[in-house]
């Protein structure tokens, strides 16, 4: 019996309840889970990380530190709902053990008011206060995300600044290579055009010796 009541105990912990929030653990472990994803594929090609890195070391230490910046405000941020998330459960079940940070306008409506149940104009209120202050949390993660975008254009920008003046030495390179190349042929071309004019000397040489030989025979058969 005793077994059974453990049972049913347990049960019932595990029993869903729809009006209690629920932990922001799920949300801490799926960036964890990315996190462990991007560093094997970083541990994969880290030859090729560390020859791109070394080519600005400055810039890429730059963004580096900014996104390391830009990580751990972000776990920052899921960090600080579960003490929100503490706070209304323990309400609901009639013991607050801890302060609300995000949702304290909420606690101080609540504390004024001898109610539960609230106006249209005062939930109104609450709500733009509550999310006045997420986007006030949320800017400096926009302006991170910004500038990690702004520092990835400049390095992309100053990489083909230097990739520029070498592809200008190598056009350079390739023209006075062409110009070499032609220099030959057109030296190749005044070969052949020698040996053909030589050529053509001999033969002329060659008949005027057969056309004197022709002469010297003939004058032999008339005497």
């Amino acid at each position: 019996m005793a077994f059974l009541r453990s049972f049913g105990r347990r049960s019932d912990v595990l029993v869903y309840d729809p009006h209690k929030l629920s932990s922001p653990q799920v949300f801490l472990l799926t960036m964890v889970i990315f996190l462990v994803i991007v560093a094997f594929i970083a541990a994969i090609l880290t030859r090729q990380i560390s020859s791109a890195f070394s080519s600005n070391p400055g810039l890429n230490g730059l963004i580096i530190g900014v996104l390391a910046v830009g990580i751990l405000l972000a776990f920052a941020q899921v960090g600080r709902l579960f003490r929100e998330v503490r706070w209304v459960n323990s309400f609901r079940a009639g013991s607050e053990t801890t302060e609300p940070v995000l949702l304290a306008p909420m606690k101080a409506m609540i504390g004024r008011s001898s109610t539960i149940a609230f106006s249209t104009s005062s939930m109104r209120t609450m709500l733009d206060s509550i999310a006045t202050r997420l986007d006030e949390s949320r800017d400096t993660s926009r302006y991170l995300v910004g500038l990690l975008v702004f520092l990835g254009l400049l390095g992309t920008f100053w990489g083909l600044l230097n990739t520029i003046p070498r592809v200008a030495t190598a056009m350079a390179n390739l023209a006075d290579g062409i110009s070499g190349l032609v220099k030959n042929m057109r030296s190749e071309q005044q070969i052949m055009r020698d040996w053909v004019e030589a050529q053509s000397d001999e033969q002329k040489a060659m008949r005027n010796t057969l056309e004197k030989i022709a002469d010297a025979l003939k004058k032999t058969g008339v005497h």
